[in-house]
């Protein structure tokens, strides 16, 4: 069995490779494409994300939550400088955000406040 290496910035992953393919590959370098989207289909389907804890601080609310390892290290690596959102990002965001409220407790989304604008406009009130 030989390796196969995908190499990310300074980090290397190893794979297996049978003999035969590798050796097929190493006599045609000079004929070989690009790889095939199926690629990382399978690398998705072999290897199982792993979970790390996080924390969404507002405030003096913490929400504790799982999330996958690699858009953890993305953010982190990123340091806040690749978070810039469009204003449907954000309004989902929010929705989200606001979604963790208790029902009674919850502000009115935008949908509802437009709508009774809209029942107000229509009644002269």
């Amino acid at each position: 069995m030989k390796e196969m290496k995908i190499i990310l910035n300074d980090r290397e992953i190893v794979f297996p490779l049978k003999k035969d393919l590798y050796e097929a590959i190493c006599d045609n370098t000079e004929y070989l494409t690009e790889l095939p989207p199926d690629f990382l289909y399978l690398l998705k389907q072999m290897i199982v994300p792993s979970y790390e804890k996080a924390s969404l601080v507002i405030g003096d609310a913490i929400l504790e939550f799982q999330m996958e390892r690699y858009l953890l290290d993305y953010l982190s690596e990123q340091g806040g400088r690749g978070c810039v959102f469009d204003d449907k990002q954000l309004h989902d965001l929010h929705e989200v955000i606001r979604k963790t409220i208790p029902y009674e407790k919850r502000p009115p989304s935008e949908k509802q406040i437009n709508y009774v604008l809209r029942i107000s406009e229509m009644l002269n009130i």
